[in-house]
C-alpha cells in the first residue's frame, strides 16, 4: 500500500487515476477528493495512524510542495519536510522500506539554491539520504510540469491571458529556458519505480531526473499556437533572461543508470 501526501494535487491527482496500486490519503479539505475503490481517505494524520491501514503502507509518495515558490520558508518548510518527517516517523517501525520525495529541476540551478522552495527541498534531500539503510530514499527531480488542461499558475502561467483578443501578453522574456515535463510522464516513472521496487531498493540510485530538452518560451507559443488554433500576437513583457540553461542537464532524463549493475533502466 502507498501512502500519498499532497495527494490531492494536480501532478498526484493523475498519477491516483491512472494507477491500480493500493493508495491511502490523508484528505486536503481544499481540494477534490478521486472516487476510486483502490483509494482509502482519512481525515487527518492521526485517524490513519490509529486505523489498520498504519501497518499495510511500504511506500511515501511526497507530492506535497511539489513546486511551489509562493510559499515562504516556513510553509515550505511544514509542507514539504514537517509533514513527510511526521508520517515517517510514525511509520518507520512498522513496513515502510521506500519513500519517493516530488522535487524540482531548480535544486540544480546555482540561481535558485537560496530560494527558500529550493533550500527546504535540498534540506529534506540530505536529511532523508542519512536515514537507516532499511529504508530507500529516492529524490525524484521534475522539470516545468504541464499538459493538456493544466491550467494552474506554473508554467501556464506564461501563456494566455485573455483568449478573447489577437494579442496576447507573456511574463517572460522570450529566450527563457524550460525543462518540460508533462505529467502523464510523472504517473508512467512513478509507476515504474512502484513495480521495480526491489530493484531500486537494491541500487544505489538516490536521484532521478525526469526532464526533457531545454525550450524557449518562444518555443513554447509557437507550440501553444498550433495545438490551440488560435491566430494570436504574442507580447513578451520581461526584457531579462531569468531563466538560463542549466549547461549538466541539457538531456532527456526519462531513463536512468544503474551503475552497480551496469544497465540502463527505462521509466517510460
Amino acid at each position: 500500500m502507498i501512502l500519498v501526501t499532497g495527494g490531492t494535487s494536480f501532478n498526484a491527482s493523475d498519477f491516483l487515476k491512472t494507477s491500480d496500486h493500493k493508495f491511502v490519503i490523508i484528505l486536503n479539505k481544499s481540494k477534490p477528493i478521486i472516487f476510486k475503490e483502490n483509494i482509502v481517505y482519512f481525515k487527518s494524520v492521526k485517524e490513519f495512524i490509529d486505523s489498520e491501514y498504519k501497518r499495510k503502507v511500504k511506500i511515501i509518495i511526497n507530492f506535497a510542495s511539489s513546486y511551489n515558490f509562493r510559499n515562504n520558508l516556513k510553509n515550505n518548510f511544514l509542507s514539504s519536510f514537517y509533514i513527510l518527517f511526521k508520517i515517517y516517523k510514525l511509520l518507520k517501525n512498522e513496513n515502510l522500506n521506500m519513500i519517493i520525495n516530488i522535487g524540482s529541476y531548480f535544486q540544480d540551478s546555482k540561481t535558485e539554491k537560496y530560494t527558500s522552495y529550493v533550500f527546504i527541498k535540498n534540506f529534506t534531500d540530505y536529511f532523508f539520504k542519512l536515514i537507516p539503510k532499511n529504508i530507500k530514499y529516492i529524490n525524484l527531480k521534475l522539470g516545468d510540469t504541464y499538459g493538456p488542461g493544466d491550467n494552474r499558475n506554473k508554467i501556464f502561467k506564461h501563456l494566455r491571458l485573455n483568449s478573447y483578443k489577437d494579442e496576447i501578453n507573456f511574463s517572460g522574456n522570450p529566450n527563457d529556458i524550460f525543462y518540460l515535463t508533462n505529467y502523464v510522464l510523472i504517473s508512467k516513472a512513478l509507476n515504474s519505480i512502484v513495480l521495480n521496487q526491489s530493484l531500486f531498493i537494491n541500487s544505489n540510485i538516490t536521484i532521478v531526473r525526469l526532464f526533457g530538452e531545454p525550450i524557449t518560451l518562444l518555443e513554447i507559443v509557437n507550440i501553444y499556437k498550433k495545438i490551440s488554433n488560435l491566430n494570436f500576437k504574442a507580447k513578451f513583457n520581461g526584457k531579462k533572461i531569468t531563466r538560463k540553461k542549466i549547461a549538466s542537464f541539457d538531456v532527456d532524463y526519462a531513463f536512468l543508470f544503474d551503475k552497480d549493475k551496469n544497465k540502463e533502466i527505462s521509466l517510460i
